[in-house]
């Protein structure tokens, strides 16, 4: 699922997970985005986009642990397309809580309509080179291929979330224009290496 890159709830307190059994926790969304002279939504508005059908809730247990479907929520009655409502989390525990869309497409992804890209250094490049892509991908796993100028795919390589970069060894590849596109949750985006001799 596509989160939230605008915010997340922390549940604490001094009690057991193990006390917790029947604790619900309501959350308030709003995608909407008014006029100047309005005070309505601008809180979820980067992630909802069309409609709350794909609406879903993920679930950490402390700072550096994977985030996860939270598999007992509702959403509350209501108008399905007007991006504002209420939504619980039954059984709630501590931890960490952010609002997704499990259905990317649904989503306001803000990489859609961000002019962000990833770097490649150095370019043009001799024995090998080093990607480095904007902080907020790094919530998702990465798959780079890079191809030819025949467009024969040379490499493929598989980077998991919460790594800022990959180094990729070129030595071996003949001199010539190759195109690196990274793909992740749906989006791509590609650039053109050129390897020296």
């Amino acid at each position: 699922p596509y989160m939230s890159d605008y915010r997340y709830y922390t549940l604490d307190g001094v009690w057991s997970n193990e006390a917790t059994d029947s604790l619900d926790l309501e959350l308030t969304y709003d995608g909407r985005m008014g006029g100047a002279n309005s005070n309505l939504g601008y809180l979820d508005h980067t992630l909802i986009k069309k409609t709350e059908d794909s609406l879903s809730v993920l679930y950490r247990a402390f700072p550096v642990d994977y985030w996860r479907v939270w598999p007992q929520f509702k959403i509350g009655s209501g108008s399905k397309n007007d991006k504002q409502g209420k939504l619980t989390i039954i059984n709630a525990k501590k931890g960490d809580y952010v609002l997704a869309m499990y259905d990317v497409n649904l989503s306001a992804s803000h990489f859609e309509q961000s002019p962000e890209t990833f770097k490649m250094l150095p370019n043009p490049t001799q024995e090998a080179f080093k990607i480095e892509w904007p902080i907020a991908w790094n919530v998702f796993d990465k798959t780079v291929q890079i191809h030819n100028q025949k467009g024969q795919l040379v490499c493929t390589q598989q980077v998991v979330a919460n790594s800022p970069n990959c180094t990729i060894n070129t030595a071996q590849w003949s001199s010539g224009v190759y195109q690196v596109q990274i793909e992740f949750n749906g989006f791509k985006q590609a650039q053109s290496l050129i390897k020296a001799q």
